[in-house]
């Protein structure tokens, strides 16, 4: 007469198991899956066939990386103290397989008279361990942040340090450069009428020699202006920029007899006003520098705007270019392709420091026999600059 309501709550206690939201096994004596929850196989199935597999039956071995006699050995031992961590070879966990903590039972069951096993994940060890692990992680992090903000301090030391050093480096190489071609001219002013042919010839090289260095000292300062100095971005067209570049330029770009149109857009870009004459003169002095005595230099300034809503501008010419293999390291500082012309090396890894400080992009290209193309893209907007 009670077979009917036994068979009912046995129904009903299976049932309310399967339904547990957690992954849970009942194995018999030698380690076969008996039952198990639906979190149990959509976890440790993946093995076996996926999450529909059917583990009633086979070894709960197969899901670890034990053999069946191992394991019947883990979960004897295990017992005194209820808790149990295995490694279980889910496809979810890689082949190298995962340690899963779980707690364990030993119950008797009627049905197979026998004594069973009970395993159910231990959900609080893992949220431990993994908090565990986020807090090392974040700990590691803070560790590293600190160490990086330590690291920039020093640095903003050394920048400050070497902006400091390069000013009163120029002001001490400038003030004996002015001294020697103040003396030079003076020199040749009131002695050149006695002097022989000879005398004259190494009083102009002085004079270049004295002129070069205090290029390349005004070179070095621009260039470190350009790496370090603080400033303010503002709104400037480019096409007026232009204008008063080539204003500055004139002597140079006339003594070159370059052809020198400007197509395009009126453009607006996000800039520091100085900084950028000074990128536009730099680019413009190159193609001038580095023309074809057999060929009329032509440069073109092509103008526009961008999908993305930001500019482009392109500095075109016709001079003898260089190898498209250096198209990066023709920003490098002091680099000279082209030793037959007079440089320093400066002027294009100025504009490259410009452009990055500005989070600008540019580009060089050429066939290195009919000139070279240098592209400067301006974003939408910019954010402060370093």
């Amino acid at each position: 007469m009670n077979a009917e309501p036994d068979q009912a709550d046995a129904a009903l206690s299976r049932a309310a198991y399967l339904a547990v939201p957690t992954a849970s096994f009942i194995l018999d004596a030698n380690g076969i899956i008996l039952l198990h929850t639906r979190r149990g196989q959509r976890l440790f199935a993946a093995e076996q066939g996926g999450a529909n597999a059917d583990l009633i039956g086979t070894s709960f071995a197969t899901l670890t990386s034990l053999n069946d006699t191992a394991l019947r050995k883990i979960l004897r031992d295990a017992l005194p103290s209820g808790q149990v961590t295995l490694s279980m070879r889910s496809a979810r966990f890689g082949n190298a397989g995962k340690d899963v903590p779980f707690h364990l039972s030993l119950m008797r069951s009627r049905d197979v008279n026998s004594q069973i096993y009970l395993l159910t994940q231990d959900h609080v060890s893992s949220n431990a361990g993994a908090l565990q692990s986020v807090n090392d992680h974040r700990n590691s992090i803070a560790k590293a942040l600190e160490k990086a903000e330590d690291q920039n301090v020093t640095l903003q030391r050394h920048v400050l340090s070497m902006e400091t050093f390069t000013h009163a480096a120029s002001h001490d190489l400038r003030t004996p450069i002015n001294a020697i071609s103040g003396l030079l001219q003076l020199f040749d002013a009131k002695f050149k009428e006695g002097l022989p042919e000879a005398a004259h010839q190494y009083l102009d090289h002085m004079q270049r020699a004295t002129a070069q260095m205090d290029e390349l000292t005004n070179t070095l300062m621009s260039h470190a202006r350009a790496s370090t100095a603080p400033f303010a971005l503002a709104r400037v067209n480019l096409r007026s920029c232009l204008e008063q570049v080539f204003d500055s330029l004139s002597h140079e770009i006339k003594d070159a007899n370059a052809d020198i149109t400007v197509r395009g857009e009126l453009v607006d870009v996000m800039a520091e006003p100085v900084m950028l004459k000074i990128l536009i003169s730099n680019l413009l002095s190159n193609s001038l520098k580095y023309r074809v005595d057999e060929r009329p230099l032509q440069i073109g300034v092509m103008l526009k705007t961008t999908e993305e809503g930001g500019a482009l501008m392109r500095v075109i010419d016709n001079g003898c270019g260089f190898d498209p293999d250096q198209a990066q390291a023709i920003f490098a500082p002091f680099l000279r392709l082209q030793t037959a012309v007079d440089g320093n090396g400066i002027g294009l890894s100025t504009c490259a420091e410009i452009c990055r400080r500005h989070g600008w992009k540019i580009e060089a290209e050429s066939d290195g026999k009919t000139g070279s193309q240098f592209s400067v893209s301006f974003p939408e907007r910019l954010e402060s600059p370093p």
